[in-house]
């Protein structure tokens, strides 16, 4: 008996301390409502993390979801902007990003590091115990920082060891969810010679309407099909109380019951984030910010969230056969959504001869060289292989070479590649401006790609395709005073600045008072410069001085007294 009753007292102690481990304090006071799930599909990666909306405001308390000490604290003009990284006993690290600001404590220690530094932008990592925090404390304000696109927390959980993101929803947050995913339109891809939807032999798409319990081709009994084909949804999810778009969590493909693919979106790996690309349809991304899951794989895609992949999602379609397709779609919360729609085996179609310069394998080094232009794509750059495509067009107005076609930006890249153009028509004192750019045809205009001349030639690394060609960039950035005017301060306690470049990118400014150097905080965004005023301004009459220099040497310099 008495062994029984420890047993039982053991039992119950396990289930306090694993509920203590899967409930956390919320970071946030009021309701949580996500406007971003986890494993949501971003610009070349999944959302690591959940967004919180703050009702549009900045400033409200963030807390600390379980005791722990501060691991880790950065502060960028991108990104994360100010963020917070803290430890916990349980082999937990939990983020909190965006912030307006840290706790006093913090704060302070962080101002002083960026003294010491000469630097806003740091990545720093205080000892253990240097900053603990009870759980519930507050640490830190909401914000907008880095690359926020609003007010709103950005939160993570991630496991300490590898710092792996892990979905927050797993650790019981009181979240409402009543609503299951939606999806508009069905992608239907022929993947072969002789593969086709409906006798077209490239891509389709065909709209969606939810009838009976589950989504059903508009306007068609069935779709006649042939070959090797790939499927991919649209599919998106809501929360209740918000009209965000955010991510499912789980899909199921099935044909005539037998399960083809599946995926669940449940954990992430920075070191394989960006096989994000070879998930989605990145075509339709770059065309028009269309996010799409692909039910099918990339021979070359390394992503773990498949649990299931027979023949990589892809499935092959006899003629005159009948099929019933499924595809299910779930969010964290076990909301489901249904698509079925019937198919039957057609006949194969012949697809055209497609023009190329070069056959790339995905699984080997491949290099593609002319007189006036290389690329070398490293092993493992590929996700398939690749019938690359190369032109040469008369130079753009204002570029110093000939127009490089390089194959077309509909296809990514995993790991750069190393691109070089033959500089014959750029003047010798120009070498040290050159840089290669990317050519809008459409709008006539180039985005850096970066770079720099090397004996006879341009080189960049790009992790891109598209038309390529040598620029030059002589023009030093703009520097534009928010709060200085006739030597007088238009604003009582700060001094504000917009700061730009037009073609290479800001590639570091310095602002002094009195020949000290200040904090100016940089919020890359709004391109502005920001110091709040301390006591680095004296009484009476003060001079500033701020330099902006761009990616290839040019400087300007902003110089002026002021009162104060």
């Amino acid at each position: 008996m008495k062994k029984y009753k420890y047993t039982l007292i053991f039992l119950f102690l396990s289930i306090i301390v694993y509920s203590q481990q899967n409930n956390f304090y919320p970071p946030l006071d009021i309701p949580l409502v996500p406007t971003a799930s986890f494993g949501e599909l971003r610009t070349n990666s999944f959302h690591a993390g959940v967004d919180f909306r703050t009702n549009g405001k900045t400033g409200l308390p963030v807390f600390n979801i379980e005791k722990g000490y501060v691991s880790r604290i950065g502060v960028s003009a991108s990104g994360y902007g100010h963020v917070l990284y803290i430890d916990h006993p349980n082999g937990l690290t939990s983020v909190y990003a965006h912030l307006d600001s840290f706790s006093p404590r913090i704060a302070r220690w962080v101002k002083e590091q960026q003294y010491k530094r000469e630097s806003f932008e740091v990545n720093l990592f205080p000892a253990p115990g240097q900053f603990t925090f009870s759980r519930g404390a507050e640490i830190g304000k909401t914000g907008n920082t880095g690359s926020s696109g609003g007010p709103h927390l950005h939160f993570e959980i991630r496991k300490s060891e590898g710092q792996q993101p892990v979905n927050p929803f797993n650790y019981n947050f009181d979240i409402d969810d009543n609503s299951p995913p939606y999806v508009e339109h069905l992608f239907v891809y022929p993947l072969e010679n002789g593969s086709n939807a409906m006798g077209e032999t490239v891509k389709q798409h065909y709209n969606l309407v939810y009838y009976d319990g589950a989504y059903r081709l508009r306007g068609m009994s069935e779709l006649a099909l042939y070959g090797n084909i790939g499927f991919g949804v649209d599919a998106i999810d809501y929360f209740d109380n918000n009209w965000s778009r955010c991510g499912i969590y789980k899909l199921e493909y099935r044909v005539n019951g037998d399960l083809i693919h599946s995926f669940v979106i449940d954990q992430l790996n920075y070191q394989t984030m960006r096989y994000h690309n070879s998930h989605i349809d990145f075509e339709a991304f770059r065309k028009s910010k269309k996010q799409i899951h692909r039910l099918y794989t990339d021979p070359g895609n390394r992503l773990h969230i498949y649990e299931k992949s027979k023949n990589r999602g892809v499935f092959y379609f006899e003629s005159g056969r009948q099929y019933k397709v499924e595809i299910s779609m779930f969010d964290f919360h076990s909301n489901r959504t249904l698509i079925e729609f019937e198919v039957k085996g057609s006949s194969p179609e012949e697809w055209e001869d497609e023009k190329y310069a070069a056959n790339f394998s995905y699984s080997e080094e491949n290099t593609f060289t002319t007189s006036n232009f290389s690329i070398s794509i490293p092993q493992g750059a590929l996700y398939d292989d690749l019938l690359f495509q190369y032109e040469r067009d008369k130079a753009p107005q204002g570029a110093f070479s000939d127009l490089h076609k390089v194959h077309n930006r509909y296809t990514p890249l995993h790991i750069a590649s190393e691109v070089s153009i033959q500089a014959n028509e750029l003047p010798s004192h120009l070498k040290e401006k050159a840089l290669l750019a990317f050519y809008n045809e459409s709008t006539k205009t180039f985005s850096a790609l970066g770079g720099n001349y090397r004996e006879g030639k341009v080189y960049a690394n790009t992790r891109e395709f598209g038309n390529m060609c040598i620029v030059v960039d002589t023009i030093a950035p703009q520097i534009n005073s928010l709060s200085i005017r006739n030597k007088r301060l238009s604003e009582p306690d700060r001094i504000r600045f917009t700061i730009k470049d037009e073609l290479s990118g800001i590639s570091s400014y310095r602002g002094e008072i009195n020949g000290q150097w200040v904090l100016f905080e940089y919020d890359a965004k709004r391109d502005m410069l920001e110091y709040t005023i301390d006591n680095r301004v004296k009484k009476g009459e003060n001079t500033i001085i701020l330099t902006v220099e761009d990616r290839k040497g040019n400087i300007n310099t902003f110089s002026s007294s002021f009162v104060y």
